[in-house]
């Protein structure tokens, strides 16, 4: 996840002040088509600071609305809250979102339109419950219902960097080591093995031979391999939906996993709409914000289009053949038993649970199937440096 933009203090006056705001953009055409931008400015100053972020703290976000929950509960008002959090201590970027809410408050403009500009910070999700917000005046409702997709984002997040974790540090450790032997150890052995000429062990040839590859050819293999990842990042920008498709779709192991998440997020977000007393098809079209699965997002299209021609939820969800029969016989009986948000609830926990099944599977398949390759690796390390010096060991006596 990354950002490039450029740094703007701008200056303007109101009230007889003079007034500064700070202001990210690519350039001076869109700051200036950013609702924030105030009038009356009198100076623009760009400061020569490009902002980098590789990653997102979804903690500071989770803890901004936990507050703001917490408040709108206790009957503050929204304006009111945002006035406390902004007497408090957060992050930058935290502080950046209160202070274009504050600010479309006071100018009375769209809070969606305002946070637009923070929508790689903020995320999607955030950004359509501040529309739903806006449309219906209901904060509390909308707030409370941003902090569950949120937290229960959070809770998945964990789950999959904890079952990661450990194979990960397995895998690093592996490359470590290779690289030691291959750079540290081998060298200290290569005049004994010298001595072997046509008589070297098979995986002793081999080992030697990636030692040379490595070391003669290590400019060559860093280029090819930039050049097929920016080919295949090319290829994913022409054949996204192909790609979308096989991620869902035809992946051992991780397609389920990644179908469960991308479908408990899409039921979630439903949900906690349809309670905000929208009805499903409004539901559903905004909801589609959240997902960025393009052979998904095409689905959905879909659906929404048999949804207002009359087909019922049912069967358009069943036209799309990527659900299962277990969410589109909820869906019917939803429909004939008038109990959606129930049901919907019933989908999100389904989908809840087979999520964890699924993780717990990835991991118990992931951590012996990385095991076994390290350990084979380690045998052939050991094999090709050992057999030799066992073999002139049994020469000499």
């Amino acid at each position: 996840y990354s950002i490039i933009k450029m740094k703007y203090n701008v200056y303007y006056q109101k009230d007889e002040k003079i007034n500064k705001i700070e202001m990210y953009a690519h350039n001076l055409t869109d700051l200036k088509n950013q609702s924030e931008f105030p009038k009356n400015v009198i100076r623009i100053k760009r400061i020569n600071k490009i902002t980098f972020k590789l990653f997102k703290n979804h903690d500071e976000q989770l803890e901004l609305f936990y507050e703001l929950k917490i408040m709108l509960n206790a009957n503050l008002n929204f304006e009111q809250s945002i006035d406390i959090l902004l007497q408090s201590k957060f992050s930058k970027e935290n502080n950046k979102v209160l202070k274009s809410i504050k600010y479309a408050l006071e100018n009375g403009q769209s809070l969606y339109k305002s946070l637009k500009q923070h929508e790689q910070y903020l995320g999607s999700s955030t950004l359509l419950f501040f529309q739903i917000a806006g449309i219906n005046a209901n904060f509390k409702t909308s707030i409370n219902a941003l902090y569950e997709v949120l937290y229960q984002n959070h809770i998945i997040r964990k789950k999959l960097i904890a079952t990661i974790t450990y194979p990960l540090l397995l895998l690093v450790s592996l490359l470590i080591s290779i690289f030691i032997i291959l750079y540290f150890v081998i060298p200290k052995f290569e005049f004994i093995f010298s001595k072997f000429t046509n008589d070297l062990p098979f995986s002793t040839v081999v080992l030697l031979d990636l030692k040379y590859i490595l070391s003669e050819y290590y400019v060559f293999i860093s280029f090819g391999i930039f050049f097929i990842l920016i080919l295949i990042n090319i290829m994913y920008k022409y054949f996204e939906i192909v790609f979308d498709k096989l991620f869902l779709l035809y992946i051992p192991i991780f397609s389920p996993l990644y179908r469960y998440i991308l479908f408990y997020r899409l039921f979630l977000s439903i949900q906690l709409i349809v309670k905000s007393k929208y009805d499903f098809y409004e539901a559903l079209l905004n909801s589609k914000n959240i997902i960025h699965n393009k052979y998904v997002l095409s689905k959905l299209e879909y659906i929404l289009k048999d949804i207002k021609n009359g087909v019922s939820i049912s069967n358009a969800f069943t036209h799309t053949k990527i659900f299962d029969y277990t969410t589109i016989r909820l869906l019917h009986t939803a429909q004939k038993t008038n109990t959606l948000e129930q049901i919907l609830q019933d989908i999100i926990n389904i989908y809840n649970e087979k999520l964890y099944k699924n993780i717990k599977y990835f991991s118990l398949i992931l951590e012996p199937v990385l095991i076994f390759i390290i350990a084979s690796i380690v045998l052939w390390l050991v094999l090709a440096i050992m057999t030799p010096i066992w073999d002139l060991s049994s020469l000499l006596k």
